[in-house]
């Protein structure tokens, strides 16, 4: 396995991922904007810096009430795999649901444009250490709970990649939609392809970096549509 290659045994189930964002949703002290926080990682595939620097301004609502994150990658501090969005805006398909948890957190907190998305009780907005020291406590009370829900370990970063993989599937996507998966999460496919090969099982080799070229004109159009 390489460096890159994320391990398939720290997938989070759909019912690890809820346990975990529901315990920090519980806590009295800023429990709500960590629950968020978790939801936006969780089921957006965000990069945690990525999350922490969104704005009300950066949630936008489409026709059908679904809604979209206008997300900018703000670091480098990624590791190998994950380098292939930063410094590009682009546009992550939001739920009606998450969609509907932003909008309320927006109005109780009477959130203006340019305020952060992820707010603390007192005020202040979300920091990296507030939300590590969240997920390390939650990951600590799943293990103490036992079970099958219990997470086998990781970091916070398993809510993006476990995410992914959902998107992705078993591999029997056409070549077209994993691309745009790609995009979404801010990566190339070849990136997806190397990271978690376990959701290739059924595509065989695929030459990615020719297809990626091949095909950038449409994505850009897509992207920017």
């Amino acid at each position: 396995m390489s460096s890159g290659t994320f391990d398939e045994q720290l997938l989070l189930s759909d019912r690890r991922r809820d346990n975990l964002i529901e315990w920090v949703g519980r806590q009295q002290r800023n429990g709500s904007a960590l629950r968020l926080f978790f939801s936006v990682m969780a089921f957006a595939a965000l990069r945690p810096v990525e999350a922490l620097g969104l704005r009300v301004r950066d949630v936008g609502v489409l026709g059908d009430g679904s809604g979209v994150l206008i997300v900018n990658a703000l670091s480098d501090e990624y590791t190998h795999w994950d380098k292939g969005g930063i410094g590009k805006q682009r546009l992550v398909p939001v739920s009606s649901r998450l969609l509907g948890i932003l909008k309320r957190q927006i109005a109780e907190g009477e959130l203006g444009l340019d305020d952060a998305l992820f707010r603390c009780d007192d005020g202040r907005p979300l920091s990296g250490a507030m939300y590590r020291r969240a997920w390390k406590q939650a990951c600590e009370a799943a293990r103490e709970g036992g079970g099958a829900g219990s997470p086998t370990g990781g970091t916070i970063s398993v809510l993006r990649d476990s995410c992914i993989a959902g998107w992705l599937g078993s591999g029997s996507l056409p070549v077209i939609e994993v691309m745009e998966i790609a995009e979404r999460a801010g990566v190339s496919a070849c990136s997806l392809y190397l990271r978690f090969p376990f959701c290739f099982r059924l595509a065989g080799e695929i030459p990615w970096d020719r297809l990626e070229a091949a095909f950038a004109p449409a994505l850009d159009w897509q992207g920017n549509r």
